[in-house]
């Protein structure tokens, strides 16, 4: 707020403790507490002040019952003010009448003085003519009044994985930095770790925008975090733009959308998940359970408990001890590499006079020469397609029409299939695979199939595609009846998607470089190379493809695939860092807002 904002705010606080306040002043106060949580934070450590100064047997269960009895000034939930007053004036209101003890008469004089009426006095305004001076209260508060409007340092940057930082004004923020609240702070990569004074320590993954309201309190904007809460630090509180997660001695883990959805898992111990519009409205989330709050009507769901979905305190400590020299090493060499296609290497695609691939090489050197050979439609082989000296295959012909004549590209036989995708197998340990995509249109389409084995969702195999779900949109990757999807912006767009299965977590995600947003999801290990039911070719063929496959054959692949990689393993953070900044470099990708 202003100077001038701030004199009027504090001149409607002062009225309306005094009780003059017009309907029309009270409701201009109530509105300004609503739209700006730092002046209901303000609003609410005035009238606990001046509550206690003024009756503090009267205020003193009034105030516990809101907030507790060791609610500190950062705790006090916005939402919740209004209903501080309220309580404050119901309390005045039904104070019992006093009537005042009156010394014994003077001698009448000889004209008898007409009778007075007994005056009522209330017990609460007899005790706030106890504060006989304005000034008096105004030197009380001059110290919470500053802590309100300057920045206060309430948490440190303590370690962090190849994090990176945007701050506003351009700040940098530096390993042991004191940090500080009324500053929006973002991640732009890797994890970084905040100790905050009062003992909770936080992980923050990025992309993230963050805000710390206090010793004990912060809000995410945007992104995910996890939170390991010591006894110290119980009542430690997360913040979303609808949501509130108070800790009752607990690890948990947040997630909070643009559109102001949030995702919470618990850990450890147990929090309360409210609104914070209403905190009558809440549930008690106990170990291995987990919410979802709805930004568009307030409901919060139960959602399956994601074990894996979040980094959470012992997992970022083996990241940052473990990186070595192990982050250094190229993945285009990695031992697990079995299929390396890259059409930025010209002499690894094979072309007639036309320009029509007749093959597409692998680059890794493996016992097995894998490689991608064109199995129906047609596809062309542009150069410098991505960027100078950035060539992809165009599996987009214009002259070919696409229902009848889909570009379908034979990636893995199901033989060499199972390498990766029969997860039954007792040396199996997961596997990744990795594109560099560009969607050139959509036309009618609503989804599109790049690589997989199937094209549809009724069997357990394994596939990564776009989607237009209400206009926007989706990279989708599914296997084995479960699927995850995120916003990504494909048209016009050179993107990287990274999908990983881990079989010892049973965990599988998806990234992708436009928004750099990772989902997770646990997917019971299984045989990922049965069921394709492919009328390209034969019902019984299992085999992976580039483009179109499946008995779907209007979720062609209209766009341009620059390279593919497949490991025989789930790589681990580390590597899948490495591998994420590798081809975010070479393919000249950038990550923007949607």
């Amino acid at each position: 707020m202003r100077k001038n904002e701030l004199n009027e705010f504090y001149e409607l606080i002062a009225i309306s403790l005094e009780g003059a306040a017009t309907d029309e002043q009270y409701a201009a106060l109530m509105e300004k507490v609503k739209q700006d949580d730092r002046a209901a934070l303000c609003y609410a450590e005035l009238l606990s002040i001046y509550a206690n100064l003024s009756c503090p047997s009267l205020a003193e269960p009034v105030l516990e019952k809101q907030h507790g009895p060791s609610s500190t000034p950062e705790q006090v939930p916005c939402s919740d003010v209004e209903d501080i007053w309220k309580a404050l004036l119901d309390m005045e209101r039904a104070a019992p009448d006093v009537k005042p003890e009156r010394p014994e008469d003077p001698e009448p004089e000889r004209q008898e003085a007409a009778p007075t009426l007994p005056r009522k006095v209330n017990r609460f305004w007899m005790y706030t003519a106890l504060v006989s001076s304005a000034a008096l209260i105004l030197l009380v508060l001059s110290a919470h009044i500053a802590r309100w409007i300057l920045p206060q340092e309430v948490a440190t940057f303590t370690s962090n994985f190849k994090a990176q930082w945007d701050v506003e004004g351009d700040a940098a923020v530096g390993l042991g930095q004191r940090l500080q609240t009324k500053t929006t702070l973002r991640i732009q990569k890797g994890l970084a770790e905040l100790t905050f004074d009062e003992g909770a320590k936080v992980i923050v993954e990025a992309p993230a925008a963050f805000e710390l309201l206090g010793r004990n309190r912060m809000r995410l904007h945007t992104g995910r975090l996890s939170a390991l809460i010591p006894e110290e630090a119980h009542g430690f509180t997360v913040d979303t733009a609808f949501s509130r997660v108070i800790d009752l001695g607990t690890e948990f883990g947040i997630e909070a959308s643009k559109r102001g959805d949030a995702v919470v898992q618990m850990y450890e111990g147990k929090a309360r998940l409210s609104l914070r519009s209403s905190a009558s409205k809440h549930v008690l989330i106990n170990k291995g359970q987990a919410r979802e709050v709805s930004a568009s009507d307030g409901a919060i769901t139960e959602i399956p408990f994601e074990p894996k979905a979040f980094v959470t305190s012992g997992e970022f400590v083996v990241l940052r001890d473990g990186t070595g020299d192990k982050a250094k090493a190229s993945m285009a060499v990695h031992a697990a590499l079995v299929v390396h296609l890259d059409a930025s290497r010209a002499a690894t695609v094979d072309v007639d006079a036309d320009g029509v691939v007749q093959s597409w090489g692998n680059v890794t050197e493996a016992s097995v020469p894998h490689g991608a050979t064109p199995e129906a439609g047609m596809a062309r082989y542009a150069q410098n397609a991505l960027g100078p000296g950035l060539g992809a295959i165009d599996f987009g012909d214009p002259t070919l029409e696409k229902k009848s004549a889909p570009t379908q590209m034979r990636l893995l036989s199901q033989t060499e299939s199972q390498v990766f995708l029969d997860q039954t197998r007792e040396q199996a340990s997961g596997f990744t695979v990795t594109l560099v995509v560009r969607v050139q249109t959509h036309g009618s389409q609503t989804w599109s199939n790049i690589v997989g084995n199937t094209s549809v969702v009724d069997v357990p195999g394994f596939f990564v595609r776009w989607n237009i779900l209400n206009g926007r949109p989706k990279a989708v990757a599914f296997l084995g009846g479960q699927s995850l999807q995120q916003e990504c912006a494909f048209f016009g767009n050179t993107v990287v998607l990274v999908c990983c299965y881990d079989r010892k977590t049973e965990t599988f995600s998806l990234w992708d470089s436009y928004s750099n947003q990772t989902s997770r999801k646990t997917v019971k290990a299984g045989d990922y190379t049965m069921w394709n039911e492919a009328g390209l070719s034969s019902a019984s063929d299992h085999t992976l493809y580039l483009g179109a496959f499946g008995r779907n054959r209007d979720r062609y692949f209209d766009g341009l695939i620059g390279e593919v990689r497949i490991y025989d393993q789930a790589l681990d953070m580390i590597e899948l860092m490495s591998l994420k900044d590798e081809l975010v470099r070479k393919w000249e990708v950038t990550a923007s807002d949607l």
